[in-house]
């Protein structure tokens, strides 16, 4: 028997869990909490299993939760079950230690699933967020493996200035440049960075990090 622990503000949300959760014979709730604290004093009486864990509480954040949590009961394993998809957040829970992470339209048979799978010591995580971590860390090593251009300490001036808004002439003025010489060095950077316009340009130079300061 899993037994299995619920922590959400919303009402609605835990009886819908309660629900989901009672047509499997293999599932019992030891405990329906709607805040950190009734959960942290919960589990001085009994300890589940799993525990589906909200990260918007009205007293605790998911992550400061969390951590309590498997501090003081190591044994429990945490799902994340959240409305939230900010692969910031998924990363941060899963380095905490949760085993789970899923968004709160699951259906009921990949909860069930996945809450067996937990119980067995692997890991769930939901496919839509899963393909944004995917997806983000294809970006990140696709940037990391882009040749990244040298650019003059002049050009590097003049890319500060055109990310700031200033159009060439205003450039011009604040370098003491001519409007030429201003153009010549942004064709220039078009060029380095084999964009077409200023927009992209400024785009993959700050991607590359070369709109970074030294």
């Amino acid at each position: 028997m899993i037994k299995i622990a619920l922590t959400d503000d919303h009402e609605m949300v835990l009886k819908g869990l309660q629900q989901m959760l009672t047509d499997d014979p293999g599932i019992t709730i030891t405990g329906v909490y709607p805040h950190g604290k009734a959960l942290l004093e919960g589990l001085r009486q009994e300890e589940p299993d799993i525990l589906l864990l909200d990260l918007q509480l009205p007293d605790y954040s998911g992550e400061e939760l969390a951590r309590q949590v498997l501090t003081l009961y190591p044994r429990i394993k945490i799902m994340v079950l959240s409305s939230i998809d900010e692969t910031k957040r998924v990363r941060e829970m899963m380095r905490i230690g949760c085993h789970g992470y899923s968004l709160k339209n699951v259906s009921q048979t990949t909860l069930i699933a996945a809450i067996h799978k937990i119980q067995k010591g692997q890991q769930y995580m939901d496919p839509a967020v899963q393909g944004e971590l995917v997806r983000e860390l294809w970006v990140q090593e696709n940037i990391r493996s882009r040749h990244i251009p040298e650019v003059t300490r002049r050009e590097k001036e003049i890319l500060l200035l055109l990310a700031e808004g200033c159009s060439s002439k205003d450039i011009a003025d604040r370098l003491s440049l001519s409007i030429r010489t201003v153009e010549n060095h942004r064709k220039s950077l078009l060029q380095k960075f084999d964009v077409k316009n200023a927009v992209t340009l400024l785009k993959t130079a700050k991607e590359l990090g070369v709109l970074e300061g030294d």
